[in-house]
């Protein structure tokens, strides 16, 4: 069953969306609102709707998909607006489904090489004039925990720490990691769309920007860990080409750990 576009949204998208139709409506992984439109004129395409701080990684995806993709199969913006502190992002659809429910049609040495090619793909991207991902997180992070948005009691029994004393150490561990290639900041499996064996596009760009190679390897060991059962680290790291790999391991710790305060951010 298909409904008509709520009366609420922005008048510039309501008049760019009057033949559409709503599809489907689910929430994502923070508490935003995702809607599948069909539309006689733009065909299906994807409204994603956020709030509060789910609105960071919201301007996080319009500026990448605003920017130079490369070749990359990704979506197109149709429409952003900011209004009411509430963000509206219009994309174009991308055929496929998510890597993690097509498994079966992988060996495990396809799949190491599928995504490593891909994450190397990532890596290729232009970052010159792009910012600097692991800071812009860290200044989220900050302000998250000045807010008060994060669970001190759930973080503090999740990672027996603090969870301002701990920012504070990884602040200065971050001093150590590079910001060279660009990276997608959740490189998971799910992140990845597949048709016919083939990627057919990457999602879920919020935390994208210049960092280091291991925010995306931290992202993809716990990916493989959950949905596959093995990580298989080293050869991943061959397919995407990464020769030197003394202290990766230190630096993905790094990450799964500032990973911990989207995890233990309070319900809104």
């Amino acid at each position: 069953m298909m409904f008509r576009i709520p009366s609420y949204w922005p008048l510039p998208l309501q008049e760019l969306l009057f033949h559409a139709q709503v599809k489907e409506k689910r929430l994502g992984r923070l508490g935003n609102v995702i809607f599948l439109l069909r539309d006689i004129h733009l065909g299906e395409c994807y409204l994603n709707v956020a709030s509060g701080y789910v609105q960071y990684e919201l301007r996080g995806e319009y500026r990448f998909l605003s920017g130079d993709t490369g070749n990359l199969p990704v979506a197109k913006v149709l429409f952003y607006t900011e209004e009411d502190s509430v963000s509206y992002l219009l994309t174009t659809y991308l055929r496929g489904k998510p890597l993690h429910q097509v498994l079966s049609q992988f060996t495990p040495t396809a799949l190491i090489d599928f995504v490593g090619k891909t994450l190397f793909d990532i890596m290729r991207l232009p970052c010159t004039n792009v910012g600097n991902g692991l800071q812009e997180e860290l200044e989220q992070v900050k302000g998250m925990l000045e807010r008060g948005e994060v669970d001190a009691e759930r973080f503090q029994q999740e990672m027996k720490r603090q969870p301002e004393k701990m920012f504070v150490q990884l602040v200065e561990e971050a001093k150590g990691h590079s910001n060279t290639v660009y990276t997608h900041g959740d490189y998971c499996l799910p992140n990845l769309l597949v048709e016919d064996k083939k990627l057919s596009g990457i999602i879920d760009w919020g935390k994208s920007g210049r960092g280091d190679v291991c925010r995306d390897l931290s992202a993809l060991e716990g990916s493989m860990r959950y949905n596959v059962g093995y990580a298989a680290m080293e050869e991943i790291c061959q397919a995407a080409g990464l020769i030197d790999t003394a202290g990766l391991q230190e630096k993905r710790t790094f990450y799964q750990k500032l990973d911990q305060y989207w995890y233990c951010l309070q319900a809104k």
